[in-house]
């Protein structure tokens, strides 16, 4: 995950502006070595760099929640994405559904 990151600021530092896809493998790199502090550090760094969190970024942090069982912040976020007018897509459903199986083993 450190050389995606270090390869994100060489982009940067090349003038290559990251888009959306950039900033979706990285928190799905982070999400996948439990790291969601990072990964939600990623996506304000996404926001501030005006690219909007999508609804695939959301379904990836959804999902990372609900796979180490913090159910309610996998809650939150749902109601955060619909609160900025993202609304959930079949990515999002699934992860939620990952949400329960593992909730309820």
């Amino acid at each position: 995950v450190e050389d995606a990151f270090r390869l994100l600021q060489a982009m940067k530092d090349a003038g290559v502006k990251p888009n959306d896809v950039t900033y979706n493998t990285l928190v799905n790199a982070c999400v996948k070595i439990g790291d969601l502090d990072r990964a939600l550090a990623t996506v304000t760094e996404m926001a501030r760099a005006h690219i909007p969190p999508s609804a695939v970024t959301y379904s990836i942090l959804v999902k990372g929640y609900a796979t180490v069982g913090r159910v309610e912040d996998a809650h939150h976020l749902l109601d955060e994405m619909r609160l900025i007018g993202v609304e959930p897509d079949d990515r999002t459903y699934v992860c939620t559904m990952h949400e329960f199986v593992y909730e309820r083993g």
